[in-house]
């Protein structure tokens, strides 16, 4: 589409490259999301979730309206 607009199109260079600058956001977003992503950090023992498994199954008690 950039080369069609260069060669066909009539009008400013402005206008053209203003053009290319829009068409090219969608081509080049990801390219730059993925250069600036780095993976999260790993957590302190102390504020990862724990397991499950070494819970007993507690139920709550039950109130006793009288």
């Amino acid at each position: 589409m950039i080369a069609n607009l260069w060669v066909r199109a009539r009008g400013n260079r402005t206008k053209k490259t203003v053009w290319s600058l829009v068409l090219l956001v969608p081509a080049l977003g990801p390219l730059f999301y993925l250069a600036q992503y780095s993976a999260p950090a790993e957590q302190e023992e102390g504020l990862q979730a724990r397991d499950n498994d070494d819970v007993d199954d507690v139920t709550p008690p039950t109130r006793n309206e009288d």
